[in-house]
């Protein structure tokens, strides 16, 4: 992910999802939240809020059925971010 330091969002974006196919292809249901959430991240970088929040509400999903609370917490967290750029509270500013 050293494109996502550069600015490379699309690089970062493209290394995520490699990951994400070898999670998913793995059946390792933490690390396929982690990577969803990290795109989410990379997302929100990007200017992708309507992706970010996609990517971000299945990693929560992962999450809870996982019973994984810290995950569902750094989720939030980036919904908010992806959210206040999309949604009623954007558009009142």
């Amino acid at each position: 992910m050293f494109g996502l330091h550069l600015g490379d969002h699309r690089d970062s974006l493209d290394h995520l999802d490699r990951a994400l196919a070898a999670v998913r292809e793995s059946g390792r249901r933490r690390e396929e939240s982690i990577a969803l959430w990290l795109r989410g991240q990379v997302q929100v970088m990007a200017g992708d809020y309507e992706g970010a929040l996609h990517s971000t509400a299945l990693s929560l999903e992962i999450d809870h059925e996982l019973g994984e609370r810290y995950g569902r917490m750094v989720g939030l967290i980036t919904m908010g971010a992806a959210g206040s750029t999309t949604g009623p509270a954007r558009r009142t500013r």
